[in-house]
């Protein structure tokens, strides 16, 4: 039997099912979902694209089946397809126009897997490509239109959650002026003499400061009391030391748009946005990777950033001060090359 004919959906929804539970959990379920519909139906390649402004960024599994197609043709079909989908609200099949043989289906992707059009709205659009005539096929095309209500619903859901996270992300970053000691009271002990004058005469500034110190001895109580004496807030705290992964750090400080990687189904603001106008206290900026620090010093340089994923011809602008917070030893780290020179000065 063809792999693309559908007789007993069943054990194939099943398959399918189990390649979408272990995309989510590896964060990759929309590009696992259209590699598990390539196996399943025969498929050559399948695209899914989230809806966003502009048109949204495409995911793509397997490769092209008509491999003599110029790739700026295939994907202005595939794109056009997929408009057309978004447009008309409803599966769109038919010839795909640059062979005598091949198919296409493609399907919209909505928030609540229901044909009732009440209380759902379309998150994107699903296209598979067959190298036959299958994607022509009713059996086919149901279960194209199955696996993307799935889709669709989970895609939903995983926005709520990514919101969800956003909202407790930012909240656990703002400072909440709640068991902090007031700069002057920090700075009251003989012990801190040696940097009392030069803190206070750095508040009505706005240029980064760094505070180094022993583990325990309340360099970042230090640095909230000084940004909030200073009144420069908001107050957001970043703690990226633990992070390796550039687009996870890019996130962090500078925010995505939805689909700019695998996993972001939703748009998010970066620390950096929101502390605009006040401060951004940075812990452990010590372990910070190469690539994070480049990142950093750029943005300390410029004032000026790019989202993952953001198409405007500007970048966006933000005037924080910075608060550097470390326990190591930072002369030496710069004398071993294991933090920037230049974003030390």
């Amino acid at each position: 039997m063809p792999r693309s004919t559908v007789t007993d959906p069943w054990p194939r929804m099943r398959e399918l099912v189990s390649a979408v539970v272990a995309g989510l959990h590896r964060g990759r379920f929309i590009e696992d979902t259209l590699e598990a519909l390539c196996v399943q139906l025969g498929a050559a390649s399948a695209w899914s694209t989230l809806e966003t402004k502009g048109g949204g960024p495409l995911h793509r599994s397997r490769t092209a089946s008509f491999q003599g197609v110029p790739p700026a043709v295939l994907a202005m079909h595939v794109t056009g397809v997929l408009s057309d989908v978004q447009t008309k609200l409803k599966t769109v099949a038919g010839q795909v126009p640059y062979a005598p043989e091949g198919s296409f289906i493609a399907v919209p992707l909505w928030s609540h897997p229901s044909v009732s059009p009440k209380g759902r709205s379309l998150v994107g659009a699903l296209y598979l490509e067959f190298a036959t005539n299958h994607g022509s096929e009713p059996p086919v095309v149901e279960f194209a239109e199955t696996v993307g209500a799935l889709l669709g619903g989970m895609i939903a859901q995983q926005a709520l959650i990514e919101d969800t996270r956003e909202d407790l992300r930012v909240e656990r970053a703002k400072d909440r002026n709640e068991h902090f000691l007031s700069l002057e009271e920090l700075l009251a002990p003989e012990s801190m003499t040696g940097i009392r004058e030069e803190l206070r005469a750095a508040i009505a500034g706005k240029a980064s400061i760094m505070i180094l110190g022993e583990s325990g001895t309340g360099k970042t109580q230090l640095a909230t009391a000084f940004a909030r004496a200073s009144k420069q807030e908001p107050i957001v705290r970043a703690t990226l030391g633990m992070a390796d992964d550039l687009n996870t750090i890019t996130s962090e400080l500078f925010g995505h748009e939805r689909g700019s990687f695998s996993g972001a189904v939703s748009k998010r603001k970066g620390l950096v946005e929101y502390a605009d106008g006040g401060t951004l206290i940075l812990d452990e900026v010590l372990n910070l990777p190469g690539h994070a620090q480049q990142l950093l010093l750029d943005f300390t340089q410029f004032g000026s950033y790019r989202p993952l994923g953001y198409q405007g011809r500007e970048p966006k602008t933000a005037s924080i001060r910075i608060i550097s917070v470390t326990n190591g030893d930072m002369q030496k780290a710069v004398s071993d090359r294991q933090f920037r020179q230049d974003l030390y000065y």
